[in-house]
């Protein structure tokens, strides 16, 4: 243990911390790989922000009638109010640690990096771990998020994620609850879902968006509906058994390899990290979802600091995020929360 050197690191780590912090505020500003994945909005914003949505209704009527019939509220805008929540993370590397991570580091080194763990190289590696380690704990709370000030380590607790919202939004304003999720455009789903239901399920979620005449009108935008890895195995396999014209008549695969809904061809079925171990499905509109990050330069919206204490490093990082829908009405989805 005598031969590691902590105050070296330490100051190592504190010559770079620019870099590491404009890393971090990149990851932040492009929603930690959100805006890669096209699944949310990303939307940088101070504080708070209003997602507006608008939906129109009829307009014309018969004329030369004699008299005026006026309408009200042709184009109604839906709102929601978006939210910044803090996060962080404290981390304590003990000389213990520190020393056994060296060690470890060095065994699995490239040969062109030095032999030490001071180096650049050695740094950018653990930070990229502690970064991609973020990314997980995002990816957490962007579903089964709920969001907990007083809760422990993990992404479950930083911020209200899509299911708490999606509970909230279809919950009537009576009960606690915010009502902009339709009761018509969530449907019962079956208690189990397996590769046997899997694409009745699936059609279940077409009925609804066919049936609903304002929902209708959205069949031919970009949309997505939204499956844990499970169900989308699932679905893989229930396809697989059936011959090539009965499988196709729920889902189909397109000439680019992703499947789609076979009555909503623009409809692209994705299976996402944030919905595993959910028995949830859901199907929105492309645009509809928003990932909310601080307004600012890349390297003025993070934090990174270090200090050294005794023969301890310790590093803080700080950062904010949000997840939101803007209309309710174009959420259509099962009754798994």
């Amino acid at each position: 243990m005598a031969s590691f050197k902590i105050n070296d690191l330490a100051i190592e780590l504190q010559r770079f911390i620019a870099d590491y912090t404009k890393i971090f505020g990149l990851k932040m500003a492009n929603g930690f790989d959100e805006k890669r994945n096209g699944d949310f909005t990303v939307l940088p914003i101070k504080d708070k922000v209003g997602l507006v949505r608008d939906a129109t209704t009829a307009v014309l009527q018969p004329g030369r009638t004699g008299s005026t019939n006026f309408t009200v509220n042709n184009v109604a805008l839906a709102s929601r109010i978006g939210e910044l929540k803090p996060f962080k993370g404290d981390l304590l590397l003990s000389e213990v640690i520190l020393y056994a991570w060296s060690k470890a580091y060095i065994a699995q080194k490239k040969a062109s990096d030095p032999t030490d763990i001071y180096s650049f190289e050695a740094l950018t590696y653990y930070m990229s771990r502690i970064f991609a380690q973020c990314g997980k704990d995002i990816t957490q709370a962007i579903y089964k998020g709920v969001y907990n000030p007083t809760g422990g380590v993990g992404g479950v607790n930083l911020f209200d994620g899509l299911g708490a919202k999606f509970l909230q939004g279809f919950t009537a304003v009576g009960s606690g609850g915010i009502g902009d999720i339709p009761a018509s455009n969530v449907y019962a789903a079956a208690t189990t879902i397996t590769q046997a239901n899997i694409l009745a399920e699936i059609q279940k979620l077409v009925d609804v968006v066919v049936a609903d005449e304002n929902l209708a009108e959205y069949v031919e935008e970009n949309a997505t509906m939204y499956l844990p890895f499970q169900h989308y195995a699932a679905m893989q396999a229930a396809k697989a058994a059936l011959t090539e014209t009965t499988g196709d008549q729920v889902v189909f695969k397109g000439d680019d390899g992703l499947y789609r809904l076979t009555i909503l061809p623009n409809t692209v079925i994705k299976h996402r990290p944030m919905s595993n171990g959910t028995q949830k499905h859901f199907w929105t509109p492309e645009g509809n979802l928003f990932f909310l990050t601080p307004e600012g330069a890349a390297d003025d919206i993070a934090s990174i600091t270090t200090e050294k204490a005794d023969r301890s490093i310790k590093i803080f990082l700080d950062g904010e995020a949000a997840v939101d829908y803007a209309d309710g009405r174009l959420l259509v989805m099962n009754n798994k929360w």
